[in-house]
Protein backbone atom coordinates (compact mmCIF):
# COMPACT_ATOMS: atom_id res chain seq x y z
CA UNK A 1 0.00 0.00 0.00
CA UNK A 2 1.13 3.37 -0.57
CA UNK A 3 3.01 5.62 2.01
CA UNK A 4 -0.10 7.53 2.74
CA UNK A 5 -2.98 5.26 2.35
CA UNK A 6 -3.13 4.77 6.44
CA UNK A 7 -4.66 7.94 6.79
CA UNK A 8 -6.04 8.68 3.40
CA UNK A 9 -6.90 5.01 1.78
CA UNK A 10 -7.96 4.96 -1.75
CA UNK A 11 -10.83 3.10 -2.08
CA UNK A 12 -12.67 1.29 -4.91
CA UNK A 13 -16.18 0.45 -5.18
CA UNK A 14 -17.59 -2.30 -7.88
CA UNK A 15 -21.09 -1.60 -8.05
CA UNK A 16 -22.61 1.64 -8.16
CA UNK A 17 -26.50 0.46 -7.77
CA UNK A 18 -28.68 1.82 -4.48
CA UNK A 19 -25.92 -0.07 -2.31
CA UNK A 20 -22.75 1.04 -4.03
CA UNK A 21 -24.02 4.56 -3.72
CA UNK A 22 -25.36 4.71 -0.12
CA UNK A 23 -21.20 3.51 0.10
CA UNK A 24 -20.10 6.05 -1.84
CA UNK A 25 -22.67 8.09 0.46
CA UNK A 26 -21.68 6.85 3.73
CA UNK A 27 -17.38 7.40 2.67
CA UNK A 28 -18.17 10.96 1.89
CA UNK A 29 -20.01 11.88 5.39
CA UNK A 30 -16.72 10.00 6.99
CA UNK A 31 -14.31 12.33 5.12
CA UNK A 32 -13.24 9.93 2.41
CA UNK A 33 -13.41 11.93 -1.00
CA UNK A 34 -10.77 9.71 -2.60
CA UNK A 35 -12.45 6.80 -4.20
CA UNK A 36 -13.93 5.59 -7.25
CA UNK A 37 -16.86 4.03 -8.79
CA UNK A 38 -17.28 1.65 -11.24
CA UNK A 39 -19.85 -0.44 -12.83
CA UNK A 40 -20.39 -2.67 -15.95
CA UNK A 41 -23.09 -0.88 -16.93
CA UNK A 42 -21.33 2.36 -17.80
CA UNK A 43 -24.51 4.95 -17.64
CA UNK A 44 -24.20 4.56 -13.93
CA UNK A 45 -21.37 6.38 -13.68
CA UNK A 46 -20.35 9.41 -15.49
CA UNK A 47 -16.45 9.90 -16.77
CA UNK A 48 -15.82 6.30 -15.68
CA UNK A 49 -12.05 5.19 -15.19
CA UNK A 50 -11.22 1.95 -16.56
CA UNK A 51 -10.32 -1.41 -14.08
CA UNK A 52 -6.87 -1.11 -14.71
CA UNK A 53 -6.62 2.43 -14.09
CA UNK A 54 -8.49 2.20 -10.25
CA UNK A 55 -7.99 -0.72 -9.37
CA UNK A 56 -3.97 -1.47 -9.15
CA UNK A 57 -3.48 1.71 -6.86
CA UNK A 58 -6.75 0.39 -3.92
CA UNK A 59 -6.21 0.00 -0.62
CA UNK A 60 -9.86 -1.08 0.06
CA UNK A 61 -12.25 -2.09 -2.62
CA UNK A 62 -16.23 -2.66 -2.08
CA UNK A 63 -17.91 -5.24 -3.72
CA UNK A 64 -21.52 -4.05 -4.58
CA UNK A 65 -22.58 -6.37 -6.09
CA UNK A 66 -25.49 -9.77 -5.57
CA UNK A 67 -24.11 -13.26 -5.13
CA UNK A 68 -25.03 -14.07 -8.70
CA UNK A 69 -22.34 -11.57 -10.07
CA UNK A 70 -20.11 -11.92 -7.12
CA UNK A 71 -17.75 -14.68 -8.46
CA UNK A 72 -17.12 -12.80 -12.02
CA UNK A 73 -16.65 -9.30 -10.41
CA UNK A 74 -13.51 -11.23 -8.06
CA UNK A 75 -12.53 -12.71 -11.67
CA UNK A 76 -12.52 -9.26 -13.03
CA UNK A 77 -10.73 -7.98 -10.48
CA UNK A 78 -8.10 -10.02 -9.79
CA UNK A 79 -5.50 -9.61 -12.31
CA UNK A 80 -5.28 -5.84 -11.07
CA UNK A 81 -5.58 -5.55 -7.61
CA UNK A 82 -2.54 -5.90 -5.20
CA UNK A 83 -2.28 -8.93 -2.60
CA UNK A 84 -2.60 -6.45 0.04
CA UNK A 85 -5.97 -4.79 -1.17
CA UNK A 86 -8.81 -5.29 1.38
CA UNK A 87 -11.50 -6.62 0.00
CA UNK A 88 -15.13 -6.06 1.54
CA UNK A 89 -18.58 -7.64 -0.12
CA UNK A 90 -21.79 -6.55 0.99
CA UNK A 91 -23.06 -10.01 -0.61
CA UNK A 92 -26.02 -11.84 1.45
CA UNK A 93 -26.62 -14.79 -0.80
CA UNK A 94 -25.45 -18.17 -1.78
CA UNK A 95 -24.10 -19.22 -5.33
CA UNK A 96 -26.21 -21.68 -7.24
CA UNK A 97 -24.03 -24.01 -8.77
CA UNK A 98 -21.36 -24.31 -5.28
CA UNK A 99 -24.03 -23.41 -2.85
CA UNK A 100 -20.72 -21.11 -1.39
CA UNK A 101 -21.59 -17.63 0.80
CA UNK A 102 -19.56 -14.60 -0.08
CA UNK A 103 -16.89 -15.86 2.35
CA UNK A 104 -16.79 -19.11 0.58
CA UNK A 105 -16.42 -17.37 -2.66
CA UNK A 106 -13.79 -15.03 -2.15
CA UNK A 107 -11.41 -17.71 -0.31
CA UNK A 108 -12.18 -19.78 -3.32
CA UNK A 109 -11.56 -17.29 -6.50
CA UNK A 110 -8.59 -15.49 -4.45
CA UNK A 111 -7.20 -17.24 -1.18
CA UNK A 112 -5.09 -15.35 0.09
CA UNK A 113 -6.32 -12.02 -0.15
CA UNK A 114 -7.08 -10.64 2.99
CA UNK A 115 -11.17 -9.35 3.24
CA UNK A 116 -14.08 -9.29 5.26
CA UNK A 117 -17.45 -9.02 5.16
CA UNK A 118 -20.14 -5.88 5.84
CA UNK A 119 -23.62 -6.88 6.69
CA UNK A 120 -26.49 -6.24 8.92
CA UNK A 121 -29.61 -3.76 8.40
CA UNK A 122 -28.13 -1.05 5.70
CA UNK A 123 -30.94 -0.37 3.91
CA UNK A 124 -29.95 1.77 1.06
CA UNK A 125 -32.80 4.11 0.88
CA UNK A 126 -32.77 5.28 4.32
CA UNK A 127 -28.82 5.88 4.20
CA UNK A 128 -29.07 8.15 1.04
CA UNK A 129 -31.46 9.72 3.65
CA UNK A 130 -28.76 10.22 6.16
CA UNK A 131 -30.76 7.58 8.26
CA UNK A 132 -28.59 5.64 10.72
CA UNK A 133 -27.66 2.20 9.78
CA UNK A 134 -25.76 -0.57 11.75
CA UNK A 135 -23.50 -3.45 10.30
CA UNK A 136 -21.30 -6.00 11.19
CA UNK A 137 -17.78 -6.03 10.09
CA UNK A 138 -16.87 -9.56 10.05
CA UNK A 139 -13.15 -10.88 9.43
CA UNK A 140 -10.63 -13.62 10.83
CA UNK A 141 -8.14 -10.51 10.75
CA UNK A 142 -8.41 -8.07 13.61
CA UNK A 143 -6.61 -5.27 11.69
CA UNK A 144 -8.45 -6.25 8.80
CA UNK A 145 -11.78 -5.44 10.52
CA UNK A 146 -10.61 -2.44 12.60
CA UNK A 147 -9.50 -0.87 9.23
CA UNK A 148 -12.77 -1.22 7.65
CA UNK A 149 -14.50 0.27 10.36
CA UNK A 150 -12.57 3.15 10.77
CA UNK A 151 -13.78 3.77 7.09
CA UNK A 152 -17.31 4.70 8.64
CA UNK A 153 -15.90 6.88 11.44
CA UNK A 154 -18.46 9.98 11.56
CA UNK A 155 -21.01 8.95 9.33
CA UNK A 156 -24.21 7.77 10.39
CA UNK A 157 -23.12 4.20 9.84
CA UNK A 158 -22.75 2.06 13.12
CA UNK A 159 -20.18 -1.03 13.10
CA UNK A 160 -19.91 -4.03 15.29
CA UNK A 161 -17.03 -6.06 14.75
CA UNK A 162 -16.87 -10.25 14.75
CA UNK A 163 -14.44 -12.90 13.42
CA UNK A 164 -16.25 -15.32 11.71
CA UNK A 165 -17.20 -14.33 8.58
CA UNK A 166 -18.92 -17.60 7.59
CA UNK A 167 -20.71 -17.63 10.39
CA UNK A 168 -22.71 -13.71 9.75
CA UNK A 169 -22.84 -14.93 5.83
CA UNK A 170 -25.02 -17.49 6.96
CA UNK A 171 -27.39 -15.73 9.05
CA UNK A 172 -27.80 -13.08 6.07
CA UNK A 173 -28.22 -15.62 3.72
CA UNK A 174 -31.32 -17.38 5.77
CA UNK A 175 -32.99 -13.84 7.07
CA UNK A 176 -33.62 -13.28 3.27
CA UNK A 177 -34.93 -16.42 2.85
CA UNK A 178 -37.31 -16.04 6.31
CA UNK A 179 -38.52 -12.38 4.84
CA UNK A 180 -40.00 -13.87 1.47
CA UNK A 181 -42.19 -15.71 4.06
CA UNK A 182 -43.17 -12.23 5.82
CA UNK A 183 -43.71 -10.93 2.66
CA UNK A 184 -46.38 -13.33 1.98
CA UNK A 185 -48.44 -12.32 5.01
CA UNK A 186 -48.37 -9.09 3.85
CA UNK A 187 -49.92 -10.00 0.64
CA UNK A 188 -52.48 -12.41 2.42
CA UNK A 189 -52.89 -9.06 4.63
CA UNK A 190 -52.10 -10.36 8.25
CA UNK A 191 -52.21 -7.97 11.02
CA UNK A 192 -49.56 -7.35 13.29
CA UNK A 193 -50.24 -10.21 15.66
CA UNK A 194 -50.49 -12.99 13.07
CA UNK A 195 -47.02 -11.35 11.66
CA UNK A 196 -45.68 -11.14 15.69
CA UNK A 197 -46.19 -14.73 15.52
CA UNK A 198 -44.76 -15.45 11.64
CA UNK A 199 -41.59 -13.74 12.89
CA UNK A 200 -40.82 -15.38 16.20
CA UNK A 201 -41.45 -18.67 14.88
CA UNK A 202 -39.02 -17.42 11.87
CA UNK A 203 -36.47 -16.43 14.25
CA UNK A 204 -36.48 -19.99 15.93
CA UNK A 205 -36.57 -21.80 12.58
CA UNK A 206 -33.40 -19.57 11.29
CA UNK A 207 -31.84 -20.65 14.85
CA UNK A 208 -32.09 -23.62 14.07
CA UNK A 209 -30.81 -23.54 10.91
CA UNK A 210 -27.67 -22.13 12.19
CA UNK A 211 -26.86 -24.82 14.17
CA UNK A 212 -27.06 -27.18 11.32
CA UNK A 213 -25.10 -25.29 9.04
CA UNK A 214 -22.61 -23.13 11.17
CA UNK A 215 -20.75 -23.68 14.67
CA UNK A 216 -22.14 -19.96 15.87
CA UNK A 217 -25.69 -20.01 16.00
CA UNK A 218 -25.49 -17.33 18.34
CA UNK A 219 -25.10 -14.98 15.55
CA UNK A 220 -28.79 -14.99 15.09
CA UNK A 221 -28.97 -12.43 18.13
CA UNK A 222 -26.72 -9.64 16.27
CA UNK A 223 -27.89 -7.08 14.17
CA UNK A 224 -26.50 -9.65 10.89
CA UNK A 225 -28.82 -11.93 12.22
CA UNK A 226 -32.23 -10.60 13.75
CA UNK A 227 -31.69 -6.79 13.46
CA UNK A 228 -31.41 -7.38 9.54
CA UNK A 229 -34.16 -9.79 9.66
CA UNK A 230 -36.42 -7.22 11.04
CA UNK A 231 -35.54 -4.33 8.88
CA UNK A 232 -35.74 -6.25 5.31
CA UNK A 233 -39.05 -8.65 6.80
CA UNK A 234 -40.82 -5.25 7.05
CA UNK A 235 -39.51 -2.44 4.71
CA UNK A 236 -41.43 -1.82 1.91
CA UNK A 237 -38.24 -1.19 -0.30
CA UNK A 238 -37.07 -4.97 0.66
CA UNK A 239 -37.16 -7.31 -2.78
CA UNK A 240 -37.08 -10.04 -0.31
CA UNK A 241 -40.07 -8.68 1.01
CA UNK A 242 -41.74 -7.56 -2.35
CA UNK A 243 -41.15 -11.27 -3.52
CA UNK A 244 -43.08 -12.68 -1.21
CA UNK A 245 -46.36 -10.26 -1.68
CA UNK A 246 -45.99 -11.50 -5.48
CA UNK A 247 -46.00 -14.66 -4.64
CA UNK A 248 -49.58 -14.32 -3.73
CA UNK A 249 -50.58 -11.21 -6.34
CA UNK A 250 -49.04 -12.91 -8.97
CA UNK A 251 -49.06 -16.58 -8.22
CA UNK A 252 -44.83 -16.10 -8.88
CA UNK A 253 -42.02 -13.80 -7.85
CA UNK A 254 -41.81 -11.16 -9.94
CA UNK A 255 -38.22 -9.87 -9.15
CA UNK A 256 -34.34 -11.39 -8.73
CA UNK A 257 -33.60 -10.97 -5.25
CA UNK A 258 -30.86 -12.91 -2.50
CA UNK A 259 -33.89 -14.70 -1.26
CA UNK A 260 -35.30 -15.78 -4.14
CA UNK A 261 -32.04 -17.08 -5.64
CA UNK A 262 -30.30 -18.41 -2.51
CA UNK A 263 -33.43 -20.33 -1.35
CA UNK A 264 -33.15 -23.86 -3.65
CA UNK A 265 -29.30 -23.94 -2.58
CA UNK A 266 -29.91 -23.26 1.52
CA UNK A 267 -32.09 -26.44 0.43
CA UNK A 268 -29.57 -27.83 -0.67
CA UNK A 269 -27.26 -27.47 2.04
CA UNK A 270 -29.98 -28.44 4.48
CA UNK A 271 -30.35 -31.59 2.70
CA UNK A 272 -32.92 -33.70 4.49
CA UNK A 273 -32.16 -32.05 7.68
CA UNK A 274 -35.72 -30.08 7.61
CA UNK A 275 -37.41 -31.14 10.70
CA UNK A 276 -39.11 -28.80 12.79
CA UNK A 277 -38.88 -25.99 10.05
CA UNK A 278 -42.52 -25.65 8.86
CA UNK A 279 -42.26 -22.34 7.48
CA UNK A 280 -39.57 -23.28 5.75
CA UNK A 281 -41.40 -26.27 4.13
CA UNK A 282 -44.16 -24.42 3.33
CA UNK A 283 -42.43 -21.98 0.78
CA UNK A 284 -40.44 -24.83 -0.53
CA UNK A 285 -43.97 -26.11 -1.73
CA UNK A 286 -44.76 -22.68 -2.49
CA UNK A 287 -41.82 -21.17 -3.99
CA UNK A 288 -40.57 -24.75 -6.18
CA UNK A 289 -42.91 -27.30 -6.14
CA UNK A 290 -46.62 -25.38 -6.65
CA UNK A 291 -46.07 -23.11 -9.22
CA UNK A 292 -48.82 -20.15 -8.59
CA UNK A 293 -51.66 -22.63 -7.14
CA UNK A 294 -53.44 -22.58 -3.75
CA UNK A 295 -50.41 -19.98 -2.12
CA UNK A 296 -52.85 -18.48 0.19
CA UNK A 297 -54.45 -22.05 1.44
CA UNK A 298 -50.96 -23.76 2.16
CA UNK A 299 -49.48 -20.34 3.76
CA UNK A 300 -52.76 -20.04 5.82
CA UNK A 301 -52.24 -23.65 7.52
CA UNK A 302 -48.96 -22.44 9.22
Amino acid sequence: MSSTSIDSPHVVIIGAGNIGQAIAHLLRQAGHHTFDLWDADTSKVPHQKSCDEILPRADVVFLCVPSWTLRSALNMIAPCISSKTILVSISKGLEQRSCFTADQLIRDVLPRQPFAMLLGPMLAEEILHNKHASAVVSSRQRSVRQRVANLFEGSVLRCELHDDPHAVCQASVIKNVYALAMGIADGLEWGNNQKGRLACQSLHEMRLILSRVTDDPGILDSIAGTGDYLATAFSASSRNRQNGQSLIADGRMTIKSEGSVSFPSLLKLLSRKTNGLPILLTLKKIVMQNQGKNNKELFEKL
